[in-house]
This record gives C-alpha cells, sequence and structure tokens, in this order.
C-alpha cells in the first residue's frame, strides 16, 4: 500500500498500537452488548439493562478528564498496559463465575465499573500516543485512520458479542476478551515509547481540567465538536436498550409496519384447532379475500404449553382471532 496510511502501516510500533487498539475496543463493545443481554434474559427490565450499560459507560464521564491530567505524569505505555490487564484480569473472573453457574448481575455491573473506569485512559494515552508515533508529518492520517477503525469497532464488536453469546453465553463472551486483550498486552509489551514525564501533583489535576475547558471556551470549532459528539452519542446510546429487548424475540414476532396497520394479522396465533375465521384471515393477508365486509378482534390467549417457544425466551406474544 502506497501513501502515508501505507508508510504507517510500516511503522512496526504504530502497527502495534493500531492493531491493539482495534481489537481491544471490539472486545469491549463485545463485551458491552454481552453484558447487557445477559441483564435483559435474567431480569427482563430496561432499567437493569440501563443500569448495565451505564456502569461501564459513565466511568468515562466521571475519569476522563482526570485520566488526561495523570497520563502527562505517568508513562502512558503503563497506562495503556494496565488498561488491557485489568479488564483481561475482570473478563477471567466472570468467565470463571460464569462457568461454575455462579455468575449474578451486580458481579457483570461491578466488572463493567471497572473495566470502564480502565477505558476512559483511551483517548487520553493511547490515541495520543498514536499521534505521537507518527510523528508531526503523519499525524493527521495516523489520527483518521485510528478514527475510523474505531468506529468500524462499534459494529464488529456488537456483531461479534451476539454471535458468541447466543453460542456459547456469557463463559464464551468473557474467555474470549480476555485471551484478546491478554494477547495485546503481551504485543505491546515490545513497543518503544520515550516519554518525559513530569512530577504528579494531585492537587493541580483540578486547575489542570478548569484550564482545558476554559481554552476550549474560546474556540469555537472545539465547542462544535463538542455539540456534534455529545448528540451522536446520545442518539447512540439511547438505540441500545430496544436492541436489547428485541434481541431474545424471534424474527417472525418482530412487529413490522404492515403489520401494525393489521392488528389482526399481527396477533394471530398459530392454532392446533382447525379454524375458519383464521382462515379467511390468512387469506386475506395472502390477498385473496377482502376484510372489508367483516370485522375482527383479537383476544389473547393462554399459552400452548405444547408449542416450542424461542430458545432463550421467557415471554411469548400470543394471540386468537375470534368473530366479533
Amino acid at each position: 500500500m502506497k501513501g502515508p496510511i501505507g508508510e504507517l502501516l510500516r511503522t512496526t510500533d504504530f502497527l502495534r498500537l493500531w492493531l491493539v487498539g482495534a481489537t481491544a475496543n471490539a472486545m469491549r463493545w463485545l463485551e458491552l452488548l454481552a453484558s447487557g443481554l445477559f441483564a435483559w434474559e435474567i431480569t427482563h427490565s430496561a432499567i437493569m439493562v440501563t443500569v448495565v450499560v451505564a456502569a461501564r459507560q459513565l466511568p468515562q464521564l466521571a475519569f476522563g478528564a482526570f485520566a488526561g491530567a495523570i497520563s502527562e505524569a505517568v508513562n502512558r505505555k503503563t497506562i495503556v498496559l494496565l488498561a488491557l490487564l485489568v479488564p483481561a484480569l475482570v473478563s477471567t473472573s466472570l468467565a470463571t463465575l460464569a462457568t461454575v453457574g455462579h455468575l449474578a448481575l451486580w458481579h457483570v455491573i461491578l466488572g463493567n465499573f471497572v473495566s470502564g473506569t480502565m477505558w476512559a485512559t483511551e483517548m487520553s494515552t493511547r490515541r495520543r500516543m498514536v499521534g505521537e508515533v507518527a510523528g508531526p508529518q503523519r499525524t493527521v492520517p495516523a489520527i483518521a485512520l485510528d478514527s475510523a477503525t474505531n468506529a468500524a469497532t462499534r459494529m464488529i464488536g456488537p456483531l461479534l458479542g451476539g454471535i458468541v453469546f447466543g453460542w456459547l453465553g456469557m463463559k464464551g463472551a468473557y474467555t474470549a476478551t480476555a485471551l484478546v486483550q491478554f494477547t495485546g498486552a503481551f504485543v505491546l509489551a515490545g513497543l518503544v515509547h520515550p516519554q518525559t514525564p513530569r512530577r504528579l501533583d494531585l492537587a493541580r489535576i483540578p486547575a489542570d481540567i478548569a484550564e482545558g475547558l476554559s481554552f476550549a471556551w474560546t474556540r469555537p470549532t472545539i465547542l462544535l465538536v463538542y455539540g456534534v459528539t455529545i448528540v451522536t452519542n446520545l442518539r447512540t446510546r439511547a438505540g441500545w436498550v430496544a436492541v436489547y429487548k428485541r434481541a431474545k424475540t424471534p424474527p417472525w414476532q418482530i412487529p413490522s409496519r404492515s403489520t401494525l396497520r393489521r392488528p389482526a394479522t399481527a396477533r394471530m396465533a398459530r392454532c392446533n384447532r382447525p379454524c375458519s375465521h383464521c382462515a379467511r384471515v390468512r387469506a386475506w393477508s395472502s390477498g385473496a379475500g377482502s376484510p372489508q365486509s367483516r370485522r375482527y378482534t383479537s383476544r389473547p390467549a393462554a399459552t400452548n404449553p405444547s408449542t416450542s417457544e424461542w430458545p432463550g425466551s421467557r415471554s411469548r406474544i400470543e394471540g386468537r382471532l375470534i368473530w366479533a
């Protein structure tokens, strides 16, 4: 590959940082989806799903600015290694609990909080190291490539999370993330990244944060970027609960726009007894009949234990059509 991107990929230190960041972020999104699915599966509560996701995301808001100030005083390579090893140990512990059958929801929430706290160092350490390793002349393409890869992991991670969770459950999801992050720490150990850290003054951290905010307040471009980032992330997070709630629902039970316009057909259940009324509605839904001279209503029907349910689901939406 030619051009700036090709030169970057031929740089060993940049390649290490880029690959470690890509795989680690994919595993983080995998864990986020798997933990949300686990919360929904055992509680069927949208509130608990929100708590699980918030436990992973809130540390970035609470500790992100502090992580940036600390990365100026502590070796950034050490911080990135800890951000890989600590979540890997957490994933190993949760995978062990899931294997022996003792994994509880509070374990997942606590693990998400600890891993999320380490994730808060991502932007201030590894992303900054990417620009430093690339050099002043290649900083823009390096950050662009890393940002595009980070966006791709938001799709790849949840996709892998759904596959692994559906196939192996929580033990498989956490085992996969632990192995990948341990491997990333091993690869990053060979990185050569000289840094001249300054003395860590914890009392000055709030002043450094305030100085950064005051500088950003005087730059309209920075404020615009902040606004776009906040709106985009709020819209993205708002869809997670809906995804979790539908993840355990069979495709044929998810209502579409057409079924919402035809409630009788949407609520029609599989009936073991011959029913001429249901047959008429089926014929109408296939285009063979006309409902204009008929009026149908729906009535909830008791769950038939002889019918098979969707694996992993604890509830079914059933209905039986009657003649009104």
